[in-house]
């Protein structure tokens, strides 16, 4: 069980690794992020928080920020209810996150 949680805990570190990664991308391509954006969520929510403040980017960092932390909060709940299937949801993510990792530097 101990090897589990250190396992859970090194992919929740991985996964907020890789979104401060993102992150970093993100602020330094602003000035050119919303025409290069592949991902339609987040061009979206770069034109709503051009709408409503003064810079959208800003407003899509900050919705990663909170959905970042909402990913580790409901994987450790998950894991703290059911062991194998918070240890499957918070790898899936993970791997998710690998991908993106890998997709930001050679994609």
């Amino acid at each position: 069980m101990a090897n589990m949680k250190f396992f859970i805990n090194c992919c929740l570190v991985f996964i907020v690794l890789v979104a401060a990664i993102d992150i970093f991308w993100s602020i330094s391509l602003e000035d050119i992020l919303l025409e290069h954006e592949e991902n339609p969520i987040a061009a979206y929510v770069i034109e709503v928080g051009n709408s409503i403040t003064a810079s959208g980017v800003a407003f899509l960092c900050g919705v990663k920020v909170v959905s970042t932390f909402l990913v580790v909060v409901i994987g450790r709940i998950i894991y703290r209810r059911n062991p194998k299937v918070g240890a499957m949801a918070v790898a899936g993510v993970a791997a998710f996150q690998l991908w993106l990792l890998y997709y930001l530097y050679f994609g």
